[in-house]
């Protein structure tokens, strides 16, 4: 099989195809993917209580030590 992933061309004369890249669209898809986190920045991060309750709930539950979910509590107050 020829012009497989694993071929490897050593120059142009013995490529089996030409690629063509769509600049557009890769514009395009990094505009979208800016959009959708910006998007779940502004609709999560505004909108959304953490409670202190729910921190430590979520460190008891997961096992971690009471000093992480300081640290973690701490981190999450500086930063709403």
């Amino acid at each position: 099989m020829t012009g497989g992933s694993g071929d490897v061309v050593k120059n142009e004369e013995e490529a089996p195809y030409h690629v063509e890249v769509d600049v557009e669209a890769i514009k395009e898809r990094a505009r979208e993917e800016m959009w959708y986190e910006l998007l779940g920045k502004f609709v999560f991060e505004d909108y959304f209580v953490l409670k202190k309750s729910e921190v430590k709930a979520a460190v008891e539950h997961m096992r971690y030590s009471k000093e992480f979910g300081a640290e973690v509590w701490e981190h999450c107050s500086k930063h709403t």
